[in-house]
This record gives C-alpha cells, structure tokens and sequence, in this order.
C-alpha cells in the first residue's frame, strides 16, 4: 500500500470532535444502542420505583445486585431462587443486560 500526497504539521487545530475518553465511562447515562431502547428506560423507571416503595415502608435493602444480562434474568429465569434467598433481605436487582460502565448509576 502506497499513501501520497500526506503532509504532517506541527501544529493544527482539532477538526472532528470525540468523547473524552477520561470522563466517559464514569459519566452516567442511558443504554442508548438500537436493541435496547424500549426496554432500558422503563427498566430504569421501574428500579427507581422499587427504591421509592422500599422507601415509603420505611425500608432499606440489604443486598444490591448490579450486573449484566445474567443478573438481570434472575428476576424472570431464577425468580424462585431469588424468592427464596434474597426477596427476605428487601434485595434490588440493577442488573441490565448490555449494560456498559457508565449505565451502572441509577439516578433519582
């Protein structure tokens, strides 16, 4: 392969911009790929909810799982194991599947 006609200044000023690469991970947000939009949203809402409610009775959790897809299913493929062992200890399930870094914060 053969490149011509490249020149390499100096000096310039950024033409393109992109996220920085410091701050992005820890920044919270919303999984914003196509497959997951309608169901992140509602999901999020729903565990903001959960955190309400256990607040109104005057109650904390004891346990907070935060995970991706495998914890995420626990709610709907292990919901007996879970009955069993964790829903005694008022425990909230933050898994999401696909989730990145940056989608780990629930926010109020």
């Amino acid at each position: 392969m053969a490149i011509a006609n490249v020149k390499f200044q100096k000096a310039g000023a950024p033409n393109a911009s992109y996220p920085d690469y410091r701050t992005l991970s820890v920044t919270p947000d919303m999984l914003n790929e196509s497959w997951s939009i309608g169901w992140w949203l509602p999901r999020h809402l729903q565990k903001l909810d959960e955190i309400r409610n256990l607040q109104s009775r005057h109650q904390t959790s004891e346990l907070v799982f935060i995970g991706d897809s495998i914890t995420h299913n626990w709610e709907k493929d292990g919901a007996s194991v879970w009955d069993r062992n964790y829903k005694k200890h008022n425990a909230l399930d933050f898994g999401f599947g696909g989730d990145h870094t940056e989608n780990r914060e629930i926010q109020k």
